[in-house]
């Protein structure tokens, strides 16, 4: 069953101009474009989107996702595809853990400062009270 692109904008929750967007990168194509515009969408694209929308989530560029995409159109492409793909995940989990261990630097740093200012200020309090 094809769905018009209006359709799919709001079962999906994203913007009609969003979904022309991806046809622009050649992220997706219509099923059948009718002389009057009308986009319309078979199942397996609206998968693709989902799939998009879930890669763009975890950090990929849509430039990425087309280099992917581009590979899985090759049916002897797929598994370079999947090769492909895990680099791109593997960079961004490794870019999230570099962020992680920067924020857990600065966690450890803020604490102790939170512990150094509660001491000056119980002392401050304690001088003023004698």
């Amino acid at each position: 069953m094809l769905m018009k692109i209006g359709e799919i904008s709001r079962k999906l929750g994203i913007t009609t101009r969003t979904l022309r967007y991806y046809e622009q990168l050649k992220l997706i194509q219509p099923d059948k474009k009718t002389r009057s515009g009308y986009r319309y969408y078979d199942s397996e694209k609206i998968t693709a989107i989902r799939r998009i929308r879930e890669l763009q989530n975890v950090g990929l560029s849509l430039q990425e996702i087309r280099n992917v995409i581009g590979l899985y159109t090759q049916p002897s492409k797929k598994i370079e595809a999947k090769r492909v793909l895990l680099r791109y995940i593997q960079d961004h989990l490794d870019e999230v853990n570099r962020k992680i261990e920067v924020l857990e630097t600065m966690r450890r740093e803020l604490q102790r400062q939170k512990k150094i200012t509660q001491v000056r200020l119980k002392k401050i309090a304690e001088e003023k009270n004698k």
